[in-house]
């Protein structure tokens, strides 16, 4: 027999994941998705334990990478930015925050309307808690500290601008994982490296027609308390898909 043992205590860790990944999922989204169930055996009692987890089609990651090397069009961009914004608004306003924004983590419906997804690091605001995110994406105050970190919805917007950028640019997100890799390798150049690469996003931002561009630019903000609220970019965003 070949696989995986897993111990009761990774067993009971994965099933209380799946648990809150789900509750908080049917918090933020209510209205029935097609689900489909996820079943965690216990490996020694054989007991199973069930959660019902959404069905989608893909997720915003493979839509993009479709795409390439062309950027998706703002009659594709700002639908799925703005409804976003709304998703992210209403999840800060019940006072949490998701903290593991990025394009794999947003899923695509089979009508291509986009949900936030992977729950797991998602915690209530002003929790202390272990570092948490993924490289690449997660925000600089964050990635620059060592610990615990203090929760907050900043670190949200951060990656949830580049989320949009990605959209519209991914060469650039790229370069900044190149950046959060040289620094979990210790390779002392990786802050130059960083704020290169951000002030080449801020000048091609400056000078683009797309959009989202000057929204990106407030929600990336390198200072956190700077960036704009999910609730104010929705509305922004909500403007422009009346041009589009």
């Amino acid at each position: 027999m070949t696989g995986a043992f897993l111990l009761p205590e990774e067993v009971a860790s994965t099933i209380k994941s799946i648990k809150k990944d789900a509750r908080i999922f049917y918090s933020l989204y209510p209205n029935p998705l097609p689900t489909t169930s996820v079943v965690t055996p216990h490996p020694i009692l054989g007991l199973k334990e069930c959660a019902l987890i959404p069905c989608f089609e893909s997720n915003l990651m493979t839509f993009i990478e479709n795409k390439l090397p062309q950027s998706l069009p703002p009659s594709l961009s700002i639908p799925i930015a703005l409804k976003l914004a709304k998703d992210l608004a209403r999840l800060h306003a019940m006072g949490r925050c998701h903290l593991d924004i990025k394009p794999e983590n947003i899923c695509l419906s089979s009508d291509g309307e986009p949900f936030f997804v992977d729950f797991e690091f998602s915690s209530k605001f002003g929790k202390q808690r272990p570092t948490k995110g993924s490289l690449g994406w997660v925000a600089p105050e964050i990635i620059d500290c060592s610990g615990m970190m203090n929760t907050d919805p900043s670190a949200d917007l951060w990656s949830f601008g580049l989320t949009l950028l990605a959209m519209t640019n991914m060469i650039f997100c790229r370069n900044l994982l190149i950046s959060h890799q040289m620094r979990t390798e210790r390779i002392p150049e990786w802050r130059s490296h960083f704020y290169n690469t951000y002030k080449e996003i801020q000048s091609s931002l400056q000078d683009s027609s797309h959009p989202l561009a000057p929204i990106i630019l407030d929600l990336i903000d390198i200072v956190p308390w700077d960036r704009i609220p999910a609730a104010e970019a929705a509305q922004r965003i909500s403007s422009l898909q009346r041009k589009v």
